[in-house]
Order: structure tokens, then sequence, then C-alpha cells
């Protein structure tokens, strides 16, 4: 293969043969074919001055580095997001010497708009039409003619995730920065614009503008458009003078016009793209689909029909992770024949199960193997770091399983169909039908979900997305819910799904109404959000794309996660082993207990008695740090095997341990998440109302639970 071996990324500029960027629409398979080109040999950070994250990845060839970057999708709608806007500052003003434009043939008229709005502007570009698979060979050959003659910018058709034509990519690639490309000029014609498109060109041209990256026909015309970035690029170059002699011819042409001069661009780009595709025989695949639903779109179309969709996947899911970690139904059919050892056995090796046996075989081994050693320092390690680690690690698999759910729902395009239905229900709460997107990353991090609120058109719902997000039950806090659940129901797959379900269900819920007292209550704001979204085609989804995304989702946690639950372990076994007389091995004389004591006043209302109190209560202080340190701690205090036995030996009633689990899954996610609302608001002042806000509305809907189940459960 050309690309031969990546190693493990570390960037020295001096040794980079060339920067190239890669860009497009979203959903076109950018993020695909970055990690075709790197092979997830990715650097990530952040944008300067920004929370929205930054891949980079390295590509060696013959001894010759080459730097990927992969940019945030562009819309073309003109700096409506902070997506675009760093993208298109990023072309504008940083340093490369080659970008990748991609298209789509699944959506080739949507992602070729892009396409032109970017090669229009800049000119060191490459266009990439991805998705060649799913047309013959012969046409998307006559496609890639016609671009690079009518656009004067070479084109090249390859399937990302079939790796089919990468290595000719990666040739071409290595050529054109060699020879120090720069395409041509694109022209659309813009009929009674055009004018006014050279007026603006001959005021620009006095200026030292890079000609080998930017067209100055495209500058005027995105100035036209009124494109912030653009504006504020020129804005920063010519003369105040000539500032508003620019912006006079502008308002000339809406007074001489009278349209919007907007809609013209973006007519005639779409008319161009439409001229473009008619001339090559892609037009088959193209208008053959085109307006054709899925099943899927019918009953998404439908707000209800989004809602009930959205529940009966989410309970599916959870069902199906239950029964693959209980054993069901193998253990009922084994059950009725009269086998009940093989029951057992299938019902107590469960995948969470055979982990926590391995955990404590290991901790066995070292306390045998360090039996001579100070008694602190093998608890340290067992009790602590062992016990610690292991509450976490045992629910890995289930983690990916939820993992792999999400991931089919965000690369199938059924995620998109859900905010398109969604949309008029979130409107009344103050949220436009985008928020369905940060929904559903947040059930994997509240962190990532946080930082998508960017993608808000309206700086209001940003907000309100920012502080309501964190009540979206993550993966951290899952792990939390099925030890609960476990402990609640054992053996019992369709009451734990129920569990785990409803624990959504509140957690989302609770976000909606919370948007509508931010937005309404605390805002002042009356009126919804519009929506505004690019929609892909559903399709069915790609096994490789799904497991880098499953994976991605899995080992982000696991990383965090572990490094996180090693140092609150031990932390937590310290306190808990030492108190104002040193060591100790008795909890009530311990700097935890003493710790944990002052939380117990707020867990009288729920009959909690002062023998667990302190426990529980420094259980939810640890769970403010990382929710994953809250089973660490109880697992670590009670000297158990696991946060099932853990939980099973403070003897709650069900409706106590509900309840508890109601305000575990709402209150305060983490400092991670905290950390990540500062940044995106870049306020203190909303930071701490947002700890408060959330502790409040933790507590009342805990007292509320816990008082319902008292009624029903007589």
């Amino acid at each position: 293969m050309l690309r031969g071996k990546v190693k493990a990324i570390e960037i020295n500029r001096e040794e980079i043969e060339g920067v190239i960027a890669l860009v497009g629409a979203t959903n076109v398979g950018k993020s695909t074919l970055f990690n075709v080109l790197t092979r997830q040999n990715v650097k990530v950070s952040n944008w300067p001055g920004t929370t929205v994250s930054k891949h980079e990845g390295l590509l060696e060839i013959d001894g010759e580095k080459y730097l990927f970057i992969d940019l945030p999708g562009i819309h073309g709608y003109y700096g409506l997001t902070l997506d675009e806007s760093i993208s298109k500052n990023y072309l504008l003003e940083g340093s490369y010497d080659l970008v990748i434009v991609i298209g789509d043939y699944s959506d080739l008229v949507r992602s070729l708009y892009t396409v032109i709005l970017v090669s229009e502007t800049f000119l060191k570009n490459l266009i990439v039409i991805n998705k060649s698979d799913l047309i013959d060979q012969e046409s998307s050959q006559e496609f890639d003619e016609l671009i690079s003659k009518r656009l004067g910018v070479e084109s090249i058709s390859i399937s990302a995730i079939k790796e089919s034509n990468i290595d000719h990519l990666i040739k071409r690639i290595k050529t054109l920065i060699k020879n120090k490309y720069s395409a041509h000029e694109i022209y659309v014609n813009y009929g009674d614009l055009e004018k006014y498109i050279q007026n603006i060109i001959e005021v620009l041209s006095k200026y030292s503008f890079d000609r080998s990256k930017i067209s100055l026909r495209g500058l005027a015309v995105n100035f036209l458009a009124e494109d912030p970035d653009i504006e504020s690029f020129i804005a920063k170059t010519v003369s105040k003078e000539d500032h508003r002699k620019l912006l006079e011819i502008r308002l000339t042409a809406k007074k001489e016009l009278n349209r919007d001069l907007t809609e013209i661009i973006i007519s005639s780009r779409y008319a161009f793209i439409e001229d473009l595709i008619k001339r090559s025989s892609v037009a088959k695949y193209v208008y053959k689909e085109t307006y054709e639903k899925t099943w899927i779109d019918k009953i998404m179309e439908k707000p209800m029909g989004s809602a009930i969709l959205l529940l009966g996947i989410l309970f599916s899911l959870f069902l199906l992770i239950f029964i693959i970690n209980t054993g069901f139904p193998l253990n009922i059919i084994f059950s009725l024949i009269g086998l009940e050892d093989i029951a057992v056995v299938i019902e107590e090796n469960s995948l969470s199960g055979l982990l926590s046996k391995a955990f404590e075989y290991l901790s066995d081994y070292i306390k045998s193997l360090m039996s001579s050693y100070p008694e602190p320092l093998v608890g340290l390690l067992t009790d602590g770091i062992i016990a610690g680690v292991s509450a976490v690690i045992v629910f890995i698999p289930l983690i990916y399983l939820v993992s792999l759910g999400f991931a089919i729902l965000e690369d199938s395009g059924v995620a998109t169909r859900l905010a398109v239905g969604l949309h008029k229900t979130f409107s009344r709460f103050g949220f436009s039908g985008r928020y369905a997107y940060p929904v559903l990353v947040s059930l994997g991090c509240n962190v990532p979900g946080v930082m998508l609120s960017r993608g808000a058109f309206d700086s209001r719902e940003r907000l309100a997305q920012i502080l309501s997000i964190p009540f979206i039950p993550c993966q951290a806090r899952l792990i939390v819910a099925l030890a609960v659940a476990q402990a609640l129901f054992s053996g019992e797959p369709l009451y734990q799904a129920l569990l785990i379900l409803w624990i959504y269900v509140l957690g989302i819920m609770i976000s909606l109404i919370s948007g509508f007292i931010i937005r309404r209550l605390v805002l002042k704001e009356r009126y919804s959000p519009e929506l505004i979204i690019d929609l892909p085609r559903i399709h069915r989804p790609y096994a490789k794309v799904v497991g880098w995304i499953s994976w991605s989702y899995t080992k982000e946690f696991l990383i965090r996660a572990g490094v996180i639950i090693f140092i609150l372990s031990i932390f937590i076994w310290f306190i808990t082993n030492f108190g104002p007389e040193g060591y100790t091995t008795e909890f009530s004389q311990s700097y935890g207990y003493i710790i944990g004591s002052y939380v117990t006043p707020f867990l009288k209302p729920f009959n909690i008695n002062n023998s667990i109190g302190p426990i529980i209560g420094l259980a939810f202080l640890q769970g403010f740090v990382a929710k994953e340190g809250l089973l660490s701690t109880l697992t670590i205090i009670t000297g158990s095997e696991d946060p099932v036995s853990a939980i099973n030996s403070l003897q709650l009633t069900a409706s106590q341990m509900i309840s508890i689990l109601t305000f575990g899954m709402l209150y305060v996610p983490c400092l991670a998440t905290l950390s990540v609302i500062y940044q995106e608001t870049r306020s203190w002042r909303w930071t701490l109302f947002s700890i408060i806000y959330m502790l409040f509305i933790a507590y009342i809907v805990t007292l509320v639970t816990y008082h319902t189940l008292i009624i029903f459960m007589r």
C-alpha cells in the first residue's frame, strides 16, 4: 500500500512536507476520509480562543510527513455558527498548502453547494467527491472530468468507507503540494449582480491579498452576500474610506435591484450546480431518488412519531444490553426444562460479573503476594485502587454497547431526522430541533454536548442549552444507574430496562423544562428559534464508521474515567482509612465520615439514618468530581466485591434507592462539565448559577419522586 506505516503522532511543524485542510458540508464523510488517511493517528486540541475541537493527523509516506486538519463543517449559512466561522477564518488567514473540498454522491446538490462556496473564494483546492461506490465508475470519471473542465479545479472521486481510489488521491496530494498548486477562479454567472461584483473587485485589487490563496471575485460575491467572516477580513485589510465605498456599492445594489442579494447569489449557485449535474450521467442517480422517502422519514416527520421512535430505540437498546448481560432468555429456558444449575451459572457469569470476578481474583492474589507488607499499603492497592477502578471497568462492555447503539443512530442519518421530527415539541420549551444532537451526544458525555451548543443560531438558545444539557444522563451516570438497576431488580432484565428508560426520559424531560425556565423566565425570551439543518438521506450504517464512533466514545470515556478514578480511589481510601487519631479500619472514625456527615441532614427527608447517611453523603460529594467516583466510593467504604453488592449492603428500600438514583442522575454531572460551562459562557456568574440551579432542581425532583413512590408503594 502507498500509505505505508503510520507512527504515533508527534507534530513537529519543521518536519512537515505539507499541510492539507479537509473541508465540506456536514455528513459528506469528511471525518471518515480523515480517519482513513491518518489511520486515526490524531491529535485533538482546541481552536485558539474557543472550545471547538481541532483534529490534526499525520500521514507518513516514504519518509515525508503530511499534516491533515479536519475543519468544522461549512453549511453556507454565512457565519451563523461558530464552526463555520472557524473554518472560513482558517482558510482566509491560516497556513496551509492544499484544501480538499469534499462533496458527496449520495447528496450531490447540497454538498456541491459547499464545494462551490469554498472553491469560489479559495484557490488552493482539490475537489474530492466521496461515496463513489453509489454510482458506476464510468459516471464518476465523467463527472470528475466535467468538474475539472467547468470549474478549473481538479476533481477526484473516491469512496472513503471502502478506501477506493485513496492511493491515487494521496499521489495527487503529493504532486500538487510539490508543484505549489493553485486552481483557476470559478466563474458563476450572477446576472444583474455582475457589475457590482466588478466594482468591488476594482476596490479590492489595490490591496495585497494573497492571490495564490484567495480569489478577489469570491471575496466580492461573499461581501455582497453579507458574510460576516468575509466582511471582517476585508475590513481589516482595506482603508476606512474604501470600506465605506464597498458598503455604498452593496447598498446601491440593494436599492437598484430591489431584491435580497443573498437570495440572488444562492439561487445562482444552485442553478450552476443543476446545470453541471444535468450535463453528466450522474443525473440519473441524483434525480432518481430525490423525492423518495423511507418509512422512517414518514414516521419521523411527525412529532409524536419521532418521540415514540426515540423511546422505542432507547428501550430496545437497554433491554438488549441487559439481556446480553444477564443471559436472558437462556436462563429462563434452562430453568423451565429443569436445569436450574445451568440457569444459575448463566445468570452469575454475566459480562460485568466475569470482569468483577477477575478483579476479585487479582485483589486476592495481590493480598497473598504482599502478606508480609504493611496492612495500609496492601489496603491501598486492593481495597483502594483495584476496588475503585474495577467499580467502573466492570461496566465497560455495557458502555460500549450503548455507544454502539448511538453510533448507529448517528451514522445512519436517523439522529438528524430526530431533530426535524422533534422540532415542534422542542420549540415549545424554547429550543429548536437542533437541540436533539447535543442531547444524543450528551448521552455519551455532557462535555462535548455542552460544546455542541455552539451550533445554535441564537445566543439565548445557546445559553439555555449550556445550562440544560447537564441534566441529560451521560455514560458515567449510566454506570451508576446500571448498578442500581441490577441491585434493585436482580435477574429481571425487563424491569432493569424500564428503570433505565425512566431515568433517561426523566433527564430529557427535566432538560426541556429547564430550557423553558431559562429562556422564558430567566432570559425573558418569548420566541422560539427556527430550525435550519442539513438533512442527509437515511442509509444503512457502515460497520467501519460505527466501529470508529463507538470505540472512540468508549476509549475517550475509559481514558478519562480511568485517570479520574485512579486519583479519586487513592483519595477516597485515605480519607476513609485515616481520621483525627490516625490509621483506622472503622469508617465512623475517619475523615470521610466527618465530611459525609455534613450532607446527612439533607438526606433526612428520605428517612435515611445516620449510620449510612455519611456514606451516601461522601459518595455524592465524590460524584461531584466525577459520577464514576460515586460507585467507587461506595465500594471502597463498604468493602464490597463490586458496586451492586455495595448498594445492597446499604439495605435501602426501593423508594429510597430510586430516589437517591434520581438525585445522582440530575445533580452536577462532574467538574469537567462545569469547566466547559465556564469556557463556553466565559462567566463565573453563569457557572455558579448552573451549580446552584442543578442542585436545586435535582433536590426538588428527588423529593417529589420519593413521596410519590411512598404513596404508590404502600
